[in-house]
């Protein structure tokens, strides 16, 4: 076999689809392997000469260049937006991986960086604390629309541990299930917004449970101010 090797990936969940070709830009193999680190391994530790790989960016790059670059001489991860030979004809797994492959061969790829790994923990860092804080924001958005639907009054941009004990306190306890508020259920019946607002009892259970709540927002606030700690 040619001492030059250009292989293009086309990368799934579950499989990944080979196209080899050689300096010529002629076909010389093509495969189906399991999207495993022991198999694409064993795989390419099978091919002689120099071997130049591509695939496109996608969930699975990170994970396959740090596999695949200590073993090939050329790696490249490319763009998918910019390659537009691929978009041309029909679609097919094999084609692609073999269209990727011809444009390896002919130097036409937009790479995707991927180099040093000293900040991707930074980087996940920052991708995290961004989740938290969109995620943080959903939560209270609809704790505060449950809030107003019980008239109750919910403004600000802090927790607010008695509305959730008065939450917990209907949660668990129910008041307006009982007989005693079905008197009240009937008298708000008729109202679009419902203006009882429950009064809670002394509950040894309901205070203990209030303050393991406090805890861990505590622990919470200190994790996500550590995070912004690092941008600081």
């Amino acid at each position: 076999m040619d001492s030059e090797k250009y292989i293009g990936l086309d990368v799934h969940q579950a499989t990944i689809v080979v196209a080899v070709l050689d300096s010529s830009g002629r076909l010389v193999m093509e495969s189906i392997l399991e999207t495993e680190a022991a198999t694409i391994l064993q795989f390419f530790a099978g091919l002689r000469g120099t071997v130049s790989v591509t695939f496109e960016e996608g969930t699975w790059s990170v994970w396959l260049y740090d596999l695949l670059n200590p073993h090939v001489d050329k790696l490249v991860v490319c763009n998918p937006r910019k390659n537009a030979l691929l978009k041309d004809g029909n679609k097919s797994d094999r084609l692609d991986a073999r269209k990727l492959a011809e444009l390896l061969r002919g130097n036409q790829l937009k790479p995707v960086y991927h180099g040093e790994t000293g900040v991707r923990m930074l980087r996940e860092l920052a991708r995290s604390y961004l989740t938290i804080v969109k995620d943080l924001s959903r939560v209270m958005n609809r704790l505060k629309a449950v809030y107003r639907s019980w008239a109750i009054p919910c403004a600000g941009r802090d927790h607010n541990p008695p509305l959730f004990c008065e939450m917990l306190y209907l949660a668990e306890y129910n008041p307006f299930g009982s007989p005693a508020s079905k008197e009240i259920n009937a008298e708000h019946s008729q109202t679009d917004a419902p203006k009882y607002r429950p009064v809670l009892p002394e509950s040894p259970a309901l205070a203990c449970k209030c303050n393991q709540h406090n805890q861990q927002n505590s622990a919470q606030n200190q994790g996500i101010n550590g995070v912004k700690a690092l941008f600081a």
